[in-house]
């Protein structure tokens, strides 16, 4: 069984939305939106096999264009984030950790952060 993926974070549209839209369809699956958060979602979910980072890596090898995003899944305690050509900044705290697209909004939280690198998760 598959378990419930939730894309939390998107900066940028990737180039191949409308492709990647009709190629999940033509898959089965079934869309409540026209946005290009539910195709990454639908991306990780179509390559989960138990592991969130597999099915996160092999989801985005498909896409065209930037990103920076990150997934929870109902199955895992791990966040994943990845990044292509659009910020995004890991900032760690005691016991929590954050992500976002800019420095500045996780100083008040933590002044740990790491400078996450195109094609890094």
């Amino acid at each position: 069984m598959h378990p419930a993926i939730l894309r939390l974070y998107i900066t940028e549209l990737f180039e191949n939305y409308n492709e990647l839209h009709e190629w999940l369809i033509s898959e089965g699956y079934n869309f409540v939106s026209e946005t290009d958060t539910e195709v990454l979602a639908h991306l990780a979910h179509k390559f989960y096999k138990g592991d969130l980072v597999e099915a996160v890596i092999e989801g985005l090898k498909k896409v065209k264009g930037s990103y920076a995003a990150a997934y929870l899944c109902s199955d895992s305690k791990m966040l994943v984030a990845a990044r292509k050509e659009s910020p995004l900044v890991a900032g760690v705290g005691e016991g929590e950790n954050f992500i976002a697209s800019d420095v500045t909004a996780l100083l008040k939280n933590t002044r740990n952060v790491v400078y996450m690198q195109d094609f890094e998760s």
